[in-house]
């Protein structure tokens, strides 16, 4: 498992039937790199990795990408070459949360009118006209990458806050 923001590189080394290691020297444009992202456990987002280069390993060109990993989540990887799958030993890359960040922590509030949670920065005012019932708020964890933190043991133990809320009448 990876942490938010880490950097993980992908190697494409090839063989032959026989597994004898391929050259891929002027072959580079022949390979793509597909991310899949599994955006809150149901739709699967697709993006190619464009920036790719060619490394020296044990004197034959393989086909490089680094890709940086900043939303938490499982991420699903599919190679090609001449658009044609190629197999692939790690095709699934589990990416965690970062450490907490109080700047990109939120307050959500639940709607009363609306029964729906919006999210609230902590200079916005929140004013509901004619409200009769006070609306419930959240404080959300996450990191520095805007990934919402799931796990209580990575919350700072000694934090606490104080929300004053005012209801204006008229």
């Amino acid at each position: 498992m990876f942490t938010a923001g880490s950097e993980i590189t992908f190697i494409a080394e090839g063989k032959d039937k026989q597994g004898n290691v391929i050259d891929y020297t002027n072959k580079l444009d022949r390979f793509r790199l597909f991310a899949a992202y599994n955006q809150e456990g149901s739709t699967l987002v697709y993006s190619e990795v464009t920036q790719k280069e060619l490394v020296d390993v044990n004197g034959a060109k393989h086909v490089k990408w680094t890709l940086p990993f900043t939303k938490a989540g499982e991420y699903e990887l599919f190679a090609a070459y001449d658009d044609k799958k190629v197999r692939c030993e790690v095709c699934k890359v589990q990416v965690k949360p970062d450490v907490f960040s109080f700047e990109k922590s939120n307050m959500e509030y639940l709607d009363p009118w609306m029964m729906y949670n919006v999210e609230w920065k902590v200079s916005e005012k929140i004013y509901e006209e004619n409200q009769r019932e006070q609306p419930s708020y959240t404080f959300v964890p996450r990191d520095k990458y805007s990934n919402r933190l799931t796990d209580p043991a990575t919350f700072p133990q000694d934090l606490s806050t104080n929300l004053n809320v005012y209801i204006i009448d008229g």
